[in-house]
């Protein structure tokens, strides 16, 4: 795949916490971990990865161990800067129209800056809020009635396995 193929991946805060995390003693995050890892050794070389300051801002918060683990891997990561009153507005769309719970504007954030920047995926482990399979309909509905093609908001999981398809 040559370079200009190559999809473009946001990486929202979750992707660091889970890859960069200490091993865990509760199954299911230990399975997350072990895809997120899977996903980075096997998919990250096949994609363009990106970052925003909304990610870095979340990974700057916590524990200092944890916080200089994921600083050290999203050092090498390009963060986008759309435009900022597009973003703001695609953001205040997706709250308004209860896309998103009006208390998770940093999602609405990660989701609008993804799809203002023309994104290909958005990849993270929110299965709460972003890759909710249930209220995902609503939010690609108010991605394109704005007027914007939708990146694939997907779990390492299952962008795993679209990925070890190719």
């Amino acid at each position: 795949m040559s370079e200009s193929e190559k999809k473009k991946v946001y990486l929202e805060s979750t992707i660091f916490g889970y890859l960069t995390g200490r091993p865990s003693a509760i199954p299911k995050t230990a399975y997350w971990q072990a895809l997120t890892r899977q996903w980075w050794e096997i998919c990250r070389p096949k994609v363009d990865c990106f970052i925003s300051r909304w990610v870095i801002s979340e990974s700057e918060d916590g524990d200092a161990d944890a916080v200089e683990r994921r600083m050290s891997v999203l050092k090498d990561i390009p963060a986008i800067r759309p435009n900022a009153e597009k973003v703001a507005v695609l953001a205040q769309q997706l709250i308004q129209t209860h896309a998103l719970p009006e208390k998770e504007v940093v999602d609405a954030f990660h989701i609008a800056t993804a799809t203002v920047d023309g994104m290909d995926y958005l990849l993270t482990w929110n299965c709460k809020h972003l890759a909710n399979y249930v209220a995902l309909p609503k939010t690609y509905a108010v991605l394109t009635e704005a007027g914007y093609n939708c990146p694939v908001i997907i779990t390492p999981e299952k962008y795993l396995e679209e990925c070890q398809d190719e």
